[in-house]
């Protein structure tokens, strides 16, 4: 299952993805505990810079970030393209 959407400008982080990545464990409230909402996420936004810094992009930016996808997948049209950001310990 996709839990985020790469567009031109930023990652879409559905509602789930981004409990999970950033440690929100009560995905049904709408307190500081969780978000039922998803997230459009800027490039140069510091939880894009968090999931550049755990991929091991060098440097650890959004925009580099966004330069591995563009590379690997071509240009990103404007309805964006599904992806998955997947996470295991060693």
């Amino acid at each position: 299952m996709d839990n985020v959407r790469v567009f031109q400008h930023g990652i879409l982080f559905y509602a789930e993805a981004f409990n999970n990545y950033f440690g929100y464990k009560n995905k049904d409230s709408f307190s500081d505990a969780g978000t039922n909402l998803d997230h459009l996420l800027a490039w140069n936004a510091i939880g894009v810079q968090w999931v550049a810094t755990q991929d091991f992009i060098d440097p650890p930016t959004g925009e580099a970030l966004r330069d591995v996808l563009i590379g690997k997948n071509g240009k990103i049209p404007v309805e964006g393209i599904p992806a998955q950001i997947l996470r295991w310990k060693p």
